[in-house]
């Protein structure tokens, strides 16, 4: 027996099913392409952020590096990870610290960062929980 409306699926399911094999291979490779930064460079940034402006970093400890929520990010920006920090103490350098300066100790901040031009380089785009002027 011929049925008419289980040809017409058959013909439109083959295209419908290329279209998403493409987008969800299309997927994997954009997700793959975008590599979360090593935890050894994280350090380091925020480390050179701080000795920048005139702090030693005396203690660090760092959390989980997560993608920026996707209802924030810009439209065609650079990649962005928020980075926890549950601990750090900085030591100001300047001619006025003397040896029984004690470090200044911050708790639960938050740390933004995004890519720049050259990989594998980060830079630091905002700092929630550390008041440093």
């Amino acid at each position: 027996m011929y049925n008419y409306y289980m040809d017409k699926r058959s013909v439109f399911s083959k295209p419908l099913l290329l279209v998403l094999q493409a987008f969800f291979a299309l997927l994997i490779m954009v997700s793959a392409c975008s590599v979360a930064p090593e935890e050894t460079n994280v350090k380091d940034t925020i480390i050179k952020h701080f000795e920048s402006r005139g702090y030693r970093v005396v203690k660090l400890e760092i959390t989980g590096i997560e993608n920026f929520p996707l209802g924030k990010r810009d439209y065609m920006a650079p990649k962005k990870y928020t980075v926890g920090v549950p601990h750090i103490e900085l030591l100001r350098i300047d001619s006025s610290t003397g040896p029984h300066s004690s470090p200044l100790t911050f708790k639960n901040a938050s740390v933004t960062i995004r890519s720049t031009d050259k990989y594998g380089v980060w830079m630091i785009e905002n700092i929630q929980g550390i008041p440093l002027t």
